[in-house]
């Protein structure tokens, strides 16, 4: 029997884990196989601890097996005194606290029982997981960003990567609460590469909410890239219950393009493959389908499905928004009672709806209400509570740093590109050295040739091929060097990036809102006319003028940005123009803190203009100079944020200011820093072509020595001045 047994075991976990990931309860079925041929106790603890194992890493949804599992485990373990049995002890107290609806007490004993596993560095990525569910329901979001954030940091350092994928995925999940896509895709995106190497099942899931975040968040078609990949990799692991978060992320696209017959097939083709997933995803998926079919014009057929699935909400006590999703019932009354013209119906289901999203703490379906309140109240003509709840709905988008990226694309995927252009640049660099010496030493080579045909004329053959190699390396190093300068120029770019979004998005907010504020005046003014109501029409052409300047105005403001921004990207010409000095200094300072805020959220610091008013224009090739004043700004503040984090300095404010001046016929610009400084041996290298201060894959060693070469072609001329500690002024002197 018991070599029966070692020989099941052997084959059993010789599996892969991607083999495990495909035929989970399959693993599971044979481990309890094993256990009740289990020959004493030694044996069965061995299993069941492996039991345990599997479902701390893929999941323990089957709630009554686990329970009776986790209870004999901690009951064989507590007799035979084996190590780290307190663990799970007190997981199984954190659960019988769980199923009770206990939160309060179950949360103080995950993290313990947490604790007691990370002592041992156990693999718990389920568990970890499992915390975002206790800190919804406790409505403890602010806590469950400090756990996620610590436990992050924690598994970086001591690892197993299975955990920090768990940690990343529940950073996901409070910044989706907090409508915060762009970083709640960047955590999925994260846990999901992490995840590829531990679980296929897991990493599609990953990828799905990549997919559902980002055309939650507005951008349709980088969340159609992930969808497909995730329906591609699933369709060839023949993993089918994990096709429903897929099916219904794609009804939830068709229903956003109005096309409600497609989405109502993608929701039915969903709820088909629910299995083992849970009752509250087919609730979703029933809500979901219900607002589908009143948005079509068949009310009748919605209203069944919104009070069945009222009733299974309200008997499982679920919240309007917690990890599994987001419960919409009163959302769903609201537009039946909307589609029956039902006003005051319809007007109680979403302040209500509103007043659980608030309580519930959740931003993403608060903005969803906010806007359609005011929707709702200028329909009715009050257009009082419209401004109000459409003033809030702006401050609270503008308030978010989700609203930071006009381009929405999360930072984690602008952080990868960020880094393979990196690398590019190293290997460019590797290659240069590489070529560099090869020069040298065939130059060596050409010499020994030469003095060798004043000897033997016969090699006079061997030395002109060796002159043609050298001089093809030469070309080959020419245009290394210009691949160097122009990844650098891209460099410059992306910086501006995130800049640019969060400059360009509150324009843009204006003139959606507005827009649609302007339809409705519209429809109300073509009533009146036909009602032959001309004083009314009077009013609401005055309505309409007034928002259509408002327009004009925030569109000018967004086609400034943008122009500066192709102005920025534009391969530069060599033709100069006269260009406003202290326009250009203040639009790249700002532009250049939020690009930087956009990758680091934590970073922060204070940053002044000292602009003198008669510094007046300069001739100069605006593409080139731009980008000098953006990298000496881009260093400063990497000077500041480096010397914050290094906590030598008590209450100390990192500050960067940037200044004109006109001297004469010439104009000074000159950025200043309050950061680490420079020493004097590093400041004779600065300008140097590939020096650098910044650590390994953080700088070229191309920006400084570039600005030197503009402005010296400019007629001007660039200087350093730095204490170390203190910090740094560069000054920039060009004529006018």
């Amino acid at each position: 029997m018991k070599k029966l047994l070692t020989i099941l075991g052997i084959v059993l976990f010789s599996i892969p884990s991607h083999g495990k990931d495909k035929c989970l309860q399959c693993e599971k079925d044979s481990l309890r196989t094993l256990l009740k041929m289990a020959a004493n106790d030694e044996q069965k603890l061995n299993l069941l601890k492996q039991l345990l194992d599997v479902k701390l890493i893929y999941g323990f949804n089957d709630d009554d097996t686990l329970k009776k599992e986790l209870k004999q485990y901690v009951a064989l373990g507590a007799l035979k005194k084996i190590k780290n049995i307190e663990a799970y002890k007190i997981w199984d107290e954190a659960y019988d606290a769980d199923r009770k609806r206990d939160f309060k007490t179950s949360l103080e004993k995950y993290k313990k029982a947490i604790d007691l596993f990370d002592q041992e560095k156990e693999k718990i990525p389920c568990l970890i997981a499992h915390m975002r569910n206790v800190f919804t329901n406790l409505y403890q979001q602010d806590e469950k960003l400090k756990f996620y954030t610590q436990k992050v940091k924690d598994y970086q350092v001591n690892g197993p990567a299975e955990n920090l994928a768990a940690a990343y995925h529940g950073l996901a999940n409070y910044y989706n609460f907090n409508a915060e896509y762009g970083l709640a895709i960047s955590y999925y995106l994260r846990a999901g590469d992490l995840f590829k190497h531990i679980s296929q099942g897991i990493y599609l899931n990953e990828l799905t909410n990549a997919a559902q975040f980002y055309l939650t968040w507005g951008n349709s078609e980088k969340g159609n890239v992930y969808a497909k990949e995730a329906i591609r990799l699933r369709k060839l692991t023949e993993d089918s219950p994990w096709l429903v978060r897929v099916y219904y992320y794609l009804g939830d696209e068709e229903f956003n393009q109005h096309h409600y017959d497609k989405a109502i097939a993608y929701y039915d083709s969903s709820f088909k493959l629910i299995k083992n997933l849970g009752d509250r995803t087919g609730i979703i998926i029933k809500i979901h389908k219900a607002i589908a079919l009143v948005k079509k014009g068949e009310p009748e057929k919605a209203i069944h499905l919104i009070k069945e699935s009222d009733h299974e909400v309200d008997s499982l006590k679920i919240s309007i928004s917690n990890a599994a999703g987001s419960f919409e019932v009163d959302y769903a009354y609201y537009c039946y009672h909307q589609s029956k013209r039902n006003i005051g119906s319809a007007e109680k289901s979403l302040l209500l709806a509103y007043k659980k999203s608030m309580e519930a703490k959740a931003n993403t379906l608060q903005l969803k209400y906010l806007n359609e309140l005011a929707k709702f109240y200028a329909e009715q003509r009050q257009f009082e509570k419209a401004y109000s709840y459409n003033s809030n709905f702006i401050a609270q988008t503008k308030s978010l740093d989700s609203a930071n990226s006009q381009l929405k694309i999360s930072p984690y995927e602008i952080e990868r590109n960020d880094l393979q252009q990196l690398d590019s640049i190293n290997v460019l660099k590797q290659r240069q050295a590489v070529q560099a010496a090869t020069i040298k030493q065939d130059n060596i080579m050409l010499w020994i040739s030469l003095a060798a045909l004043l000897i033997i004329s016969v090699s006079l053959s061997f030395v002109y091929r060796q002159y043609r190699t050298n001089k093809k390396t030469l070309e080959s190093l020419r245009k290394t060097q210009q691949q160097l300068v122009l990844a650098e120029k891209m460099a410059s770019l992306g910086e501006l990036t995130a800049g640019i979004a969060h400059e360009i998005q509150n324009p843009l907010n204006f003139i959606n809102n507005f827009s649609e504020v302007n339809k409705e005046l519209l429809t109300e003014m073509d009533e009146e006319i036909q009602k032959g109501n001309f004083e009314g029409v009077k009013l609401l052409a005055k309505d309409v003028i007034s928002n259509q300047e408002k327009i004009n105005h925030h569109g000018k403001r967004a086609d400034a940005i943008v122009k500066s921004m192709l102005q920025h990207s534009r391969k530069s010409t060599g033709q100069k123009e006269l260009i406003d000095v202290n326009e250009m200094c203040e639009e790249y300072l700002r532009l250049a803190y939020h690009g930087l805020r956009a990758k680091d959220k934590s970073f922060n610091a204070k940053f002044e203009t000292n602009l003198d008013p008669t510094a007046g224009k300069v001739n100069i090739i605006a593409q080139d100079v731009g980008r000098v004043i953006l990298n000496l700004i881009n260093n400063a503040f990497y000077a500041v944020n480096e010397k914050k984090n290094s906590n030598s300095v008590s209450n100390y404010e990192p500050e960067v200011t940037i200044g004109t001046k006109k001297i004469n016929s010439d104009v000074v610009i000159t950025v200043r820093d309050n950061g680490t400084g420079i020493k004097q041996e590093v400041i004779d290298k600065i300008f140097q072509p590939f020096f650098t201060t910044k650590p390994t894959g953080l700088g070229t060693g191309l920006g400084l020595s570039l600005s030197y070469d503009i402005v010296k072609a400019h007629g001007g001329e660039i200087k350093v001045e730095s204490i170390v500690g203190e910090g740094t002024t560069f000054t920039i002197k060009l004529p006018s």
